[in-house]
């Protein structure tokens, strides 16, 4: 199964994509594309928690910019 990403920033969007299988936790995907500022942009977003001592993740964005 495919996983498709989509994120709204200032200036644009930015598209991504994992393959996943069964209940796995998602901690990577590929950054494919993006509009506006964003257009063409490639790499990666790492999905990390908290340890626990926050609610939620933190999204880390790695960019190639054309």
């Amino acid at each position: 199964m495919n996983l498709t990403v989509t994120t709204k920033l200032p200036g644009g969007t930015l598209r991504g994509t994992a393959r996943i299988a069964g209940a796995t936790t998602v901690r990577s995907v590929r950054v494919v594309g993006g509009t506006g500022n964003f257009a063409n942009a490639r790499g990666t977003l790492t999905v990390r928690d908290q340890n626990g001592s926050a609610q939620g993740v933190l999204n880390i964005y790695r960019l190639r910019l054309p």
